[in-house]
């Protein structure tokens, strides 16, 4: 579980926000996939890539100088602090048995003092150090007993030169073992599995595709094939090497005949060739692969050293001495000890309080106590929690070229908690991969699945973003297999697994099922969660209470209540009266014919895409109107004979109504408006003329507008150049690209205005002008007049104020709307681009539209009711054919405009005939307008107002499930290309291991549920194996992602499996587990290594001595800082 060489540390600065800023522990740093300065004061990165280098953990095998250790290396050394009396001490994390650095390293001359605490003339040197923290209070280290201590016998060529052992058991070690194999039983998986695997099953393997052999390949990895007879020859024939055609081949010098081809660069060891005959000698029986094989809890084996053992770990490891005649050594000291654990564990060395206590605890249990202890600190969720990030591949960016910054610090938290907590690892998975599938999940849950949302997104522009998302899905099924079942599932992405029966097949039915989530490479990291902080979650379930308090109350019926709602049913029931308007003028903009009827219709000849009817009323005596009504009558003229021109169609995107003066009134104002309605509009103006007589009186105005862009200042509109020519001319008015765009002239006082013309720019962008409105405000700035217009000025438009006030509209409804396109549209629809009200597919019916003022509005006599249609389409001649308008003074009108059209529909029916469904409809709406509950229904929008003021201060990726039709098919990719698709596969889990629970959807949760299954062979060994590795610096199997046949076999497989089982049985707790490891006496025996043991065990695998390696890059940083005070608790 080493550092991700791809991940780096980034710079935390205040433009992150607090939750970005780097935490106390190496999780907590700012991670990026690209390189960036150190943040300091901060805890080492998840991330870091030092591996390769002198500071790599396996320090021991590796060898490539004396870096720090965690058991013998070295560390920086801290400065000196005083004590509470002065005198200067030094923390004894830093030298020999406390870390002394050895003077062949590097940082150090060779003139340096040799270490006062080594007893070997030969031992490394260190710089001077003052007395520290712990100063005498210590005892003197016993020689050569502590785990982090340099021998002190004599120190070995192979300790000397650590890869000169690294040499010797490369060549010796496989031939040795080999050796020791021909000298007894062979077995399969231990001694010829490798053998075949590496040399044979490429061609004569699980991959079909590549297998050789004609028509009856031999597969060397089945029983039944390696045995059964061909054309008079066996592959294998037990008991008879010469006879078996393996070792014929393998043994013929003819190239056409020789196995492995000779082309293929792969050739036998005579070793391997003495193994398989030996093998063949013995019946050749084959095994299944450990891996596959359920474990089982093995007896305890016995010993002959009885009292060593602590636990059952020591029962294992110990048979294995004994076996290899070796012996343990003894336990390290007690401050080796409690360091040990304590970076083990917190990643961080012990205070000085902690060795106190326990170098002061004499009693019985004192190490198990101070491993609880540790246990409970909250560094060690810090410190495993980056280990299991590195799995993860967590980073805070999103990775590739650009690698911009991702907001996922909530998971490493997510990690950090459930470990501190001691989650059971079986809960862990589930809620990771599948934590939203939960019933209601919780948010912990819903962050948790942002294990799968650390694989990388690609922003850059022009990629392909269904690629990625591909690349993604096939990171999140080699990620699952390797993590959970140490398993490369990667090489079955283009083709059958070679080596391990996993076919592409497979591999592609476990793509399926996590290949319906619904990221897709976005740019905003969508489906995010929003987080909020401790205070707002409580401020949100107050509101929320206070909310369902009063729905409740809403929804509770009363007498009362019920009293006043049955006036308002019998009251709605009755016909509205209407009264039909005569118009005196009609006019189209668009210039199409119209003719007008005595009893008010009106019929329009063909238009345009766009059109505008205005429409004037003449009032003989003061009026009131409530409502005004639109009514559309089908026509044999109009194509399809319906109520619109485009056959039978029509769209109508806006009403306005408004009163007029009488004729020969001029109209007069003091602020002229130009705007455009709409999103990301450009207003450019070339000149505006406000005429009175031949007086512009424009000219000694002052103009502004919104905004200015490309020096297109607001006064060049009244600088008396109509030149439409933006750089020639230089007299065009700019705006920035923005949201309703304005310019304004201010008259200075009030004119009478005769006519407006509106000047366009005439070099190309004449078009931006399309839709705008003209208003004429009082000195109050209430509108006196206003003209929206549908055409674009060519050059100029010319408009005459007629003094229409305009009346402000509330609501609309109709007898039917199209789904997408409601009466509602054509009131406050100020982009005439958008939809608005219309009838398809009821083309051959008459409809009707009714439009609401805010308030009765009052005519005086002699004026003229105004009312224009507003008709906009992308289909030629989607306008009106035959028409007439109506108005009303009943108040009812604005109640029904309200009432939905389901309710109004139920309200009009028999009572009696009503069904449960239209009276609770009925009721729930009622409640929405009662007088009675005003204050309530007040009370409710203040409270759901201040419940989405609520804004989350951040967010985090996770996975979301998608449903029906937003399902993804899955092909099997051709060669792994998701451009080359072939069959269509359904969800699946790998059919070679165990089977998930009858009838269980083959979901991402089951998927979840079979990794933890207690049938599963591999999880618990592969979760037991790198805790492990984690605390004795090499796993039991030493390939911790790879546990198939080219995995290296268990050193000690009895003692994995016990683990296995054992944390199983203890409900997948790892803490039980660590704590079994740590507690162990394998683990506290002393580091101390004989010359006679280093040569025999230079890797420390059969565990004669206590774990010795290397710290990490992320600890050694870490350490650094802890020593020196300046790590933050936060």
């Amino acid at each position: 579980m080493g550092a991700s060489a791809r991940g780096r540390r980034r710079r935390w600065t205040p433009e992150h926000g607090a939750e970005a800023r780097p935490r106390r522990r190496s999780t907590g740093v700012w991670v990026s996939r690209t390189p960036w300065s150190v943040p300091p004061k901060t805890r080492g990165s998840g991330r870091v890539g030092w591996a390769g280098t002198a500071w790599q953990r396996d320090g021991q095998r590796t060898g490539l100088s004396a870096g720090p250790g965690r058991n013998g290396g070295t560390e920086p050394q801290p400065r000196a602090t005083p004590t509470k009396a002065g005198a200067p001490r030094t923390h004894p994390n830093a030298t020999c048995e406390w870390h002394c650095l050895p003077s062949t390293h590097r940082l150090f001359a060779p003139s340096m003092k040799p270490c006062v605490h080594s007893r070997n003339p030969t031992a490394a040197r260190a710089p001077r150090r003052a007395t520290g923290p712990l100063g005498d209070r210590l005892p003197a280290p016993v020689p050569g007993s502590a785990n982090r201590a340099m021998p002190s016998t004599p120190v070995p060529v192979s300790t000397l030169f650590p890869w000169m052992a690294i040499v010797v058991a490369l060549v010796l070690g496989p031939a040795t073992g080999l050796a020791a194999s021909a000298a007894g039983a062979i077995d399969f998986n231990r001694d010829v599995r490798r053998v075949l695997s590496e040399n044979c099953f490429s061609c004569h393997g699980p991959d079909a595709k590549a297998r050789a052999g004609g028509g009856k390949p031999v597969r060397l990895d089945l029983a039944e094939s390696a045995l059964a007879e061909r054309k008079g020859h066996r592959a294998l024939v037990p008991g008879k090497p010469d006879e078996s055609e393996v070792i014929r081949r393998i043994a013929s010098d003819d190239p056409d005949f020789k196995m492995p081809p000779p082309d293929s660069g792969k050739k036998l060891a005579p070793e391997q060739v003495a193994v398989l005959r030996r093998w063949i000698e013995q019946g050749a029986a084959y095994s299944r692969h450990w891996s596959s094989v359920k474990p089982v809890r093995h007896e305890l084996p016995a010993v002959r050293a009885k009292e060593w053992p602590r636990n059952g770990v020591d029962a294992f490891v110990l048979a294995r001495l004994e076996k290899e005649g070796l012996a343990p050594n003894p336990e390290a000291d007690r401050p080796a000890l409690i360091r040990r654990a304590a970076l083990d564990l917190t990643g961080l060395p012990p205070t000085l309080e902690e060795i106190d206590e326990f170098q002061k605890d004499t009693a019985g249990g004192a190490f198990e106590r101070a491993v609880g202890r540790l246990l409970r600190k909250p560094s060690y969720g810090e410190h495993w929690a980056r280990l299991w990030l590195d799995q993860a591949r967590y980073a805070d960016s999103s990775g590739y070229a650009d690698d911009p910054a991702r907001t996922i610090w909530a998971y490493r938290d997510y990690v950090i908690r459930a470990l501190n907590a001691n989650k059971p690892f079986d809960q862990f998975t589930v809620e990771q991969i599948a934590g939203d599938l939960l019933p209601d999940p919780t948010d912990e849950q819903l962050v948790a699945t942002a294990f799968h949302r650390n694989t990388m997104t690609n922003n850059e522009g022009g990629t392909n973003d269904e690629e990625y998302r591909n690349v993604a899905v096939v990171d999140r099924v080699n990620t699952t297999m390797a993590v959970w079942m140490g398993t490369t599932m990667a090489c079955a992405q283009c083709h059958n697994h070679k080596y391990d029966p996993i076919s592409q097949e497979d591999y592609f039915r476990l793509f399926a099922i996590l290949n319906n989530t619904a990221d897709a490479d976005r740019g905003d990291e969508s489906p995010v969660l929003p987080l909020f902080t401790p205070e707002q979650k409580k401020q949100k379930l107050a509101w929320q209470s206070e909310i369902a308090r009063l729905e409740k109350t809403l929804r509770t019926p009363t007498p009362e209540l019920e009293k006043e709602q049955a006036r308002w049913e019998k009251d709605l029931q009755a016909d509205v009266a209407w009264q039909r308007l005569v118009p005196s003028a009609v006019a189209s903009a668009a210039g199409a014919a119209i003719k007008r009827t005595d009893d008010g219709s009106v019929w329009v000849e063909r238009g345009g895409k766009t059109d505008v009817y205005t429409l004037k009323f003449p009032v003989a005596a003061s009026d009131l109107g409530t409502g005004f009504r639109i009514e559309a009558f089908p026509d044999e003229r109009p194509p399809g004979r319906g109520v619109g021109h485009a056959n039978g169609n029509f769209v109508v995107t806006g009403v306005t109504v408004g009163i007029a003066p009488p004729e020969g009134v001029a109209t007069g104002g003091r602020f002229l408006r130009v705007e455009i309605p709409g999103d990301q509009k450009i207003l450019s103006l070339a000149e505006v003329q406000v005429w009175h007589g031949t007086n512009n009186v424009a000219l000694s105005g002052e103009a502004r507008q919104s905004s200015t862009a490309s020096e297109g200042a607001a006064g060049r509109a009244i600088d008396g150049n109509t030149d439409g020519r933006f750089n020639e001319a230089r007299s065009t008015t700019h705006t920035e690209a923005s949201t309703n765009p304005w310019w304004e002239v201010d008259l200075r006082s009030t004119q009478s205005v005769d006519r407006i013309v509106i000047w366009n720019r005439t070099d190309g962008s004449q078009e931006r002008l399309a839709g705008f409105k003209v208003s004429l405000l009082d000195s109050q700035r209430e509108p006196v007049w206003q003209r929206q217009v549908a055409a674009v000025p060519n050059p100029s438009v010319e408009l005459v104020p007629d003094g229409t006030r305009p009346i402000a509209l509330a609501t609309a409804y109709a007898s039917y709307s199209h789904p997408d396109f409601a009466a509602s549209n054509v009131v406050g629809n100020a982009d005439p681009k958008s939809r608005g009200w219309s009838i398809a597919p009821r083309f051959g019916e008459a409809h009707s539209l009714v439009v609401v003022p805010q308030a009765p509005v009052v005519v005086p006599a002699g004026a003229q009711w105004v009312i224009a249609i507003e008709q906009s389409s992308k289909h030629d001649d989607a306008t009106l054919a035959q028409f007439r308008v109506s108005k009303t003074t009943d108040p009812r009108v604005s109640e029904i405009a309200r009432t939905p059209a389901p309710v109004l529909a139920a309200l009009r029916s028999d009572p009696a005939q009503r069904t449960d469904q239209q009276r609770e409809a009925i009721r729930q709406h009622y409640v929405t307008v009662a007088p009675r509950l005003r204050a309530e229904r007040a009370q409710l929008a203040d409270s759901r107002k201040n419940l989405e003021d609520i804004k989350p201060f951040s967010t985090v990726p996770v996975q979301r499930e998608l449903g029906g039709t937003e399902r993804r098919l899955t092909h099997i990719q051709r060669r792994g290309n998701f451009m080359d698709l072939g069959a269509v596969v359904t969800n699946g889990l790998p059919a070679a291991f165990h089977a998930p629970p009858e009838g269980a959807p083959i979901n991402r949760m089951t998927l979840a549920r079979w990794l933890v299954d207690t049938n599963n062979p591999l999880t618990a060994r592969v979760v037991a194996n790198r805790l492990w590795e984690s605390v004795f610096g090499t796993g039991l199997v030493r390939t911790s992602e790879e546990f198939g046949a080219q995995g290296d076999l268990p050193s000690h497989p009895e003692l994995l499996d016990w683990l296995a089982v054992e944390l199983m049985d203890h409900h997948w707790d790892v803490q039980h587990l660590l704590r079994l490891m740590v507690t162990s006496a394998a683990y506290r025996q002393s580091s101390r290594v004989s010359p006679e043991l280093a040569a025999q065990d230079p890797d420390n695998r059969l565990l004669a001595r206590g774990p010795r390696f290397r710290l990490s890059a992320e600890m050694i940083r870490d350490q650094a800082m802890f020593v020196s005070g300046l790590l933050s608790p936060k």
